[in-house]
């Protein structure tokens, strides 16, 4: 192997490793291998420009697997920008909201992160978390303000819930008045969506 390539794939090994320790939540580990990676911009800044193939950086990772102390690091410490995006334009807050990890969630707002911010789809954490009936999450974004009939490329967050059988969910979109008719632009609505995949949901009009 040429020393140019041997360099570029100890590097990638380093970084994958960085974004692993992120991960897992190994703060001593993380801050020893970005010094390794670090060309003079400092730890906040070689922090900030290590990302993965999907532009997905440390905050990213620290998010969807939920540790909200390892955020704290890196947003307090580090001063990540909480609102960073990945190639499919998802942020933090919509990773922890997907996989169901109320606490970062609530952190990462507490400190910034904008829950309505789409993604390049147009999804938002709330379409994320009613698909996966994460209630919780559904409930604490739903306190924040956020919209509960948002629309994406595959319609709003009740669309989503009743699509994927997800009643505990659809319940509390309801209870906040998420708007039954809507459609999506194949006038698709919630109860066509549950019926699609042969699912009934009690919660649902008629």
């Amino acid at each position: 192997m040429a020393p140019d390539a041997a360099d570029a794939l100890a590097v990638r090994e380093k970084v994958m490793k960085l974004l692993n320790a992120a991960c897992s939540g190994n703060i001593a580990l993380f801050k020893n291998l970005a010094k390794q990676l670090d060309d003079g911009k400092g730890l906040a800044g070689t922090v900030a420009d290590v990302k993965d193939a999907n532009k997905r950086g440390a905050l990213i990772f620290a998010a969807r697997e939920g540790q909200t102390a390892f955020c704290e690091f890196l947003v307090e410490e580090l001063k990540l920008d909480v609102n960073t995006k990945d190639e499919e334009g998802e942020t933090p807050v919509l990773h922890a909201a997907r996989q169901g990890h109320t606490a970062t969630v609530q952190y990462l707002i507490e400190q910034g992160a904008d829950p309505a911010t789409p993604s390049a789809s147009g999804a938002t954490a709330l379409h994320h978390a009613a698909g996966m009936g994460h209630v919780e999450v559904v409930k604490f974004l739903l306190s924040k303000g956020v919209d509960v009939d948002s629309q994406s490329g595959a319609g709003t967050p009740l669309i989503w819930a009743a699509g994927l059988a997800q009643e505990d969910a659809v319940k509390v979109l309801l209870e906040h008045h998420a708007n039954v008719n809507a459609q999506t632009e194949e006038d698709i609505c919630p109860l066509v969506s549950a019926c699609s995949k042969h699912l009934i949901i009690s919660a649902l009009p008629l």
